[in-house]
């Protein structure tokens, strides 16, 4: 059976994050090819966010093992999925809608998204049932000639030639 946990870091809960961490963390190493830095991304600011209450990770577990998990960034300026990872093994059960959903639930309001090219057609179904729109796109935002697409349901970045976001036509 298929367990969603949020993971929010508290002083009475510092054992159960860092066990949380301990089971994402083989998985973290693999998202480099994706976002450079990731790790250290990871380390600099989604953990000190864990413990000032700005970042939160939703999991997904089946019999005790990571299956799929979300970081979640909740800040007075942003709303933001910054990751959103279902192991390969486990795409197209319905997992992905199962934490997508969950994501939704904890925000107020539709937050961002990003997706880097190379993953945006597998991204694209359920982007388009939780009805993200159209999105962004961002030019060698995260890596060198590779293009970022970014889901901003509250239209709270505004594209003008200057700062190198347009619309996908």
């Amino acid at each position: 059976m298929i367990m969603i946990n949020s993971v929010k870091y508290s002083p009475m809960d510092g054992p159960r994050v860092e066990a949380a961490l301990r089971m994402i963390n083989p998985y973290l190493s693999g998202l480099d090819s994706y976002y450079p830095c990731f790790n250290q991304w990871f380390h600099t600011r989604v953990l000190p966010g864990m413990y000032d209450g700005t970042r939160s990770i939703i999991q997904a577990t089946d019999k005790g093992s990571i299956v799929a998990f979300a970081i979640l960034k909740h800040d007075i300026k942003e709303q933001k999925i910054c990751t959103f990872y279902v192991d390969k093994r486990c795409r197209r059960s319905g997992i992905g809608s199962i934490l997508m959903g969950s994501c939704l639930d904890f925000f107020s309001k539709k937050p961002i998204i990003t997706v880097t090219e190379s993953l945006i057609e597998s991204y694209s179904s359920l982007l388009s049932k939780f009805q993200f729109g159209r999105p962004l796109v961002w030019e060698s935002a995260y890596k060198k000639n590779v293009t970022e697409y970014i889901f901003d349901p509250a239209k709270t970045i505004l594209p003008t030639e200057n700062n190198g976001f347009y619309y996908l036509e």
